[in-house]
């Protein structure tokens, strides 16, 4: 049972990649600072070179899945804006998509605006981390 759990978390990861890659393709021109944030985040998750190279040249054939738990979900989307804050430019493109991503996990635009004032800060999360994500839970939009 071990090895098909492993499978489970390396393709959530190829996942939360591939969605980086995505966006960061999003205006059609992939910078560095794209890239080298992309192979950051990717061994930041364990992953090795190669399945990083294999997702950006689209040789790695994704099924796109969204995470469930909150915290799966907003870690994914500080990694989108830390992609979009990557290069320095925020492009009209990379706001829809990532508020795009953020309205189909459940939440309102909002949570981007802080996610940018939090990202701005805290290369990586911070100590108050768990505090944040109970924060943005006024941002999931209510049933």
């Amino acid at each position: 049972m071990k090895g098909f759990f492993e499978h489970q978390y390396l393709s959530f990861k190829k996942n939360h990649i591939a969605n980086l890659v995505a966006l960061a393709q999003i205006d059609d021109e992939l910078h560095d600072a794209e890239i080298d944030f992309i192979y950051k985040v990717g061994r930041k998750y364990g992953l090795k070179d190669r399945h990083i190279t294999n997702i950006l040249n689209g040789k790695d054939t994704i099924k796109v899945e969204m995470p469930g738990e909150h915290s799966d979900q907003v870690n994914q989307l500080f990694d989108l804006v830390g992609m979009m804050l990557a290069d320095g430019i925020i492009e009209p493109v990379e706001i829809e998509f990532v508020n795009g991503v953020a309205k189909r996990y459940g939440f309102t635009n909002e949570i981007i605006d802080r996610l940018i004032v939090y990202v701005s800060k805290h290369q990586y999360p911070g100590d108050n981390w768990n505090e944040f994500l109970d924060e943005v839970k006024q941002f999931k939009i209510k049933e």
